[in-house]
């Protein structure tokens, strides 16, 4: 995200935007994208079992969303590897969190 500032602004016009076809089409493109990639690594393996594409969306988007100023990239990278990290295989679910 430190590297492309463009992607906050993306997201926060995607979230606050009134117009509700085009945050509808923007939101099932990004979510079928990131749910390929989750099965992806789900059947190798590699991503927990119970995470999903909502779960990934609604973390890259708080991360941005939380980041979009100027000298917050090296926050918003960390929070990215804490992000990805939490969705590796070996991850304990969270009981609350359990699907």
């Amino acid at each position: 995200m430190a590297g492309k500032p463009g992607m906050a602004l993306a997201l926060k016009s995607i979230v606050t935007s009134t117009d509700a076809t085009a945050v509808q089409d923007s939101h099932d493109r990004v979510y079928a994208a990131l749910g390929q990639l989750i099965e992806a690594g789900q059947r190798a393996g590699v991503i927990r079992a119970d995470a999903s594409s909502e779960d990934l969306a609604n973390g890259l988007s708080g991360v941005s969303l939380a980041n979009s100023q100027p000298g917050t990239g090296e926050r918003a990278n960390r929070l990215i590897v804490l992000l990805v990290d939490g969705l590796r295989y070996n991850a304990t679910p969270h009981r609350a969190t359990a699907r």
